[in-house]
């Protein structure tokens, strides 16, 4: 929202109209700093979520065989959560990846 709808004029009003900017001031030196940092972690957590769900899609295809319908249903929900969707998929994948192991070591 502060992102897309205020812009950093728009941060820098609310903060100085807000109780506030009292604390900002002491956290980030300025309000001005305090709406850079805001809108370059806007930025940053949208390219990390788009790799996220990338990683995840490419998961879901390749080592779980998934259907396209149930890749794009996780890789939609990793693009709106991030990381806590894709640690429970990483740890699917982890889990297989230990029971295949398992079951090699015993057959061999």
């Amino acid at each position: 929202y502060a992102t897309y709808v205020l812009r950093y004029d728009g941060i820098i009003d609310y903060v100085q109209h807000s109780s506030y900017e009292g604390l900002i001031r002491s956290v980030y030196g300025s309000v001005g700093t305090f709406a850079e940092f805001t809108i370059f972690s806007w930025y940053f957590m949208v390219v990390a979520h788009v790799l996220e769900a990338c990683l995840v899609i490419t998961w879901c295809r390749n080592l779980f065989s998934l259907s396209w319908m149930g890749t794009a249903k996780w890789g939609f929900l990793v693009l709106l959560t991030g990381f806590a969707s894709s640690k429970t998929r990483q740890l699917l994948a982890w889990r297989k990846l230990c029971t295949t192991t398992k079951k090699k070591t015993k057959e061999g």
